[in-house]
């Protein structure tokens, strides 16, 4: 599925949603809340349970810096992401 289509088919969730562009599920990942992309998740780590980073959308729709904070679980690292959330 290209980044698109699976920003679409994200954004019909409700809630928090993420899902891997690869298949290896080990990212990047699309983010969205409330049916809006909210930002991407990346990894170095060669294991899909560490070292996620979060990284928001700018209002422009660029994508922004690494937040800084380093997540166990990919979910953690896409709930930084909800707007007005503090870490």
């Amino acid at each position: 599925m290209d980044r698109r289509q699976l920003t679409i088919e994200l954004c019909k969730k409700e809630g928090l949603a993420f899902a891997s562009l690869t298949e290896d599920q080990l990212g990047p990942m699309l983010v969205t809340y409330r049916h809006r992309p909210i930002g991407e998740l990346h990894t170095t780590s060669p294991s899909a349970l560490r070292d996620w980073h979060a990284r928001p959308y700018l209002p422009d729709g660029r994508l922004g810096e690494d937040t800084g904070a380093s997540y166990v679980t990919a979910r953690a690292a896409a709930a930084s992401l909800i707007p007005g959330r503090r870490p």
